[in-house]
């Protein structure tokens, strides 16, 4: 039986062709990981330029308790056509985001936004990214969190519980005064930050 041999240059040129496959494969990466990493920045930069701005009209700090006759809807400012009603603080971390008033789950990248809830009745949810929030992964129980309404009252908490969801209903508060939670993982994915009021607050 008659065995059929390739040619040398049909082998070279099958080697050539794949090289061509596996180096537009790398180049094509390297394309979506840098735009990936522009936009990153480009988020980092509007939240950052936001931040500022909801610092320059900020009254004066003072510290919140939250009050039955504040239930409702928080206060809100407009800014690049956006509304926000706090900025959210994680001193250890160095994060400090604004937070969007209204929830919107394809927007989260730049900062950020209310799941639901306020924070006058201890209900507040608020969802982020893994690029904003970057500690979700390994933030420390009782790390001090802080959240500044547009009164210009800080609350302050902090971290009681940190698990691990694959369903969104999963995330909503369970008596926690305050939850954070980020969309870690495809598809559906959560890593829940719980919090209580900080002890002293």
């Amino acid at each position: 039986m008659n065995k059929k041999t390739i040619h040398p240059k049909t082998i070279v040129n099958i080697m050539r062709g794949l090289a061509v496959i596996a180096g537009a494969a790398l180049v094509a990466g390297a394309v979506w990981m840098t735009a990936r990493e522009l936009r990153k920045e480009a988020e980092r930069q509007t939240a950052e330029t936001v931040v500022s701005a909801m610092e320059a009209i900020l009254p004066e700090r003072t510290t919140g308790v939250p009050e039955p006759y504040y239930s409702g809807s928080m206060p809100s400012a407009s800014i690049g056509g956006e509304n926000f009603v706090g900025l959210l603080e994680i001193p250890a971390y160095r994060i400090k985001l604004p937070v969007g008033a209204v929830w919107e789950a394809d927007d989260i990248g730049r900062f950020p936004r209310v799941y639901r809830g306020d924070i006058y009745d201890n209900s507040l949810m608020i969802g982020g990214s893994p690029a904003q929030v970057h500690c979700y992964r390994d933030i420390d129980i009782g790390a001090p969190v802080y959240f500044t309404d547009l009164y210009g009252q800080v609350y302050a908490y902090e971290v009681s519980m940190v698990n691990h969801v694959s369903k969104e209903t999963s995330v909503v508060s369970k008596g926690e005064a305050l939850t954070l939670f980020v969309k870690a993982g495809f598809p559906s994915q959560f890593t829940v930050i719980r919090m209580r009021i900080k002890d002293g607050a």
